[in-house]
């Protein structure tokens, strides 16, 4: 929810004209991590407490299922609209929670059944299937379990002076070109794979006090680790040499990259200050980057890209957010309320569009405010407004009526 100055707001970036956000679901559980199949037909979710859910119709009802095993889901993945993997486990393995556990569907999610857990400690945090067939999962604490048959498990041990601290994140790639990062105390590391995770070589390493062990790569050859304050390295040959990039010259601490092609990808963000959740959007492979989405007080905790049109996230471990094209925007629901006010004027949209421009005209025709609309939820400040009657109207795209309204301010 944004409170919004009564001033004329004439200049605005134009981007991202085909998607548009909505709230979908609240969930009073402890919501982990998001996921789908991939033609979107079920949607899932993961929770602290080893339960997964499971929606059908878009997002609307979930259906949740207790695992056999206590603990936390970190991760999904999906083959197709039948075959699914779910991964996470416990810190400590115990009889009523086990470690590094994976589980398999074979039924879109009714049923989900063990493939793997080990005795040791730590939650599987990511799990990738390559075209041969070949499953990982990445161990917090114990590195890389992978999998040819869905059986049978092998342990790669990544360096073996590795005695401390935990694995942050991994990623491979068809040709068998691999990385994984690696977090102890201020040191950290990225190592990279030539042989579909055989064998592992160190390639970055840091003791920068800002700097983060997550990482994405776009492509075997452009990657970018994560720093504070807004800023990254980034990579344009397979980790041999690093620049630093800064995002914006707000204080922002970015949560989680995600690309869907060599130049478009995302990343979630905070304010340092303000505790402003915020996406961000590269059309340009990271040579710029745009804010898509703002929400005040919030916290985003998981981003699922599906393509250009969708996606899903989860914000403040109990919301639920899906991204749809602009067609969905014809059925969009506008509120204004109270009217008349006094004090404030809230403005709600069902769907968000990033291009969204409330105008606020006085009772003789005169343009008293224009802004950009940044959230779902707009609160105008009634102190700016003498009494009298107001006409209100939001176009998109800066030219096609979308709403229009009149209240009184008293």
């Amino acid at each position: 929810m944004r409170k919004m100055g009564a001033f004329i707001f004439l200049v605005f970036t134009c981007f991202l004209a085909n998607a548009q956000w909505k709230k979908v679901k609240f969930i009073d559980k402890p919501l982990t991590t998001i996921s789908a199949t991939p033609e979107v037909s079920t949607i899932f979710v993961g929770t602290s407490t080893a339960e997964i859910g499971r929606s059908i119709d878009g997002g609307i009802r979930f259906e949740f299922r207790k695992l056999e095993s206590e603990g936390y889901i970190e991760d999904f993945l999906f083959e197709n609209e039948k075959i699914g993997y779910a991964a996470g486990g416990c810190m400590v393995d115990t009889i009523a929670c086990a470690a590094n556990t994976i589980f398999k569907t074979t039924d879109a999610g009714t049923t989900w059944d063990y493939i793997h857990k080990s005795e040791g400690i730590g939650k599987i945090i990511h799990l990738q299937k390559t075209e041969d067939g070949r499953l990982f999962g990445l161990s917090e604490f114990e590195g890389i379990y992978f999998s040819d048959d869905d059986k049978t498990f092998q342990k790669v041990i990544i360096d073996p002076t590795l005695t401390k601290g935990s694995f942050v994140n991994f990623q491979m790639f068809e040709n068998g070109i691999g990385y994984i990062s690696h977090n102890f105390k201020t040191r950290k590391r990225l190592y990279k794979t030539q042989d579909n995770g055989e064998t592992w070589f160190n390639i970055f390493e840091s003791e920068l006090p800002n700097f983060t062990a997550e990482f994405h790569f776009a492509n075997p050859d452009l990657g970018f680790l994560k720093m504070a304050k807004g800023a990254f390295f980034k990579t344009e040959d397979g980790g041999s040499t690093w620049t630093q990039n800064q995002v914006t010259s707000e204080l922002q601490t970015i949560n989680q990259i995600e690309f869907l092609s060599d130049l478009k990808g995302y990343f979630i963000s905070r304010n340092g200050g303000s505790l402003r959740g915020n996406l961000f959007r590269t059309e340009d492979g990271g040579l710029s980057w745009n804010q898509e989405l703002g929400m005040e007080k919030t916290f985003w905790s998981d981003l699922h890209l599906i393509d250009e049109n969708q996606a899903l996230a989860i914000v403040d471990n109990n919301k639920i957010l899906k991204r749809f094209s602009t067609e969905t925007l014809d059925n969009n629901t506008i509120k204004a309320y109270p009217n008349p006010f006094k004090e404030d004027l809230t403005i709600r949209m069902e769907y968000y569009y990033k291009n969204y421009v409330l105008e606020i005209y006085d009772s003789f025709s005169r343009l008293v405010a224009k802004e950009r609309m940044i959230d779902f939820e707009n609160v105008l400040d009634g102190s700016f407004f003498k009494n009298g009657y107001y006409y209100m109207r939001i176009l998109k795209d800066d030219l096609e009526i979308v709403h229009s309204q009149g209240f009184v301010k008293m």
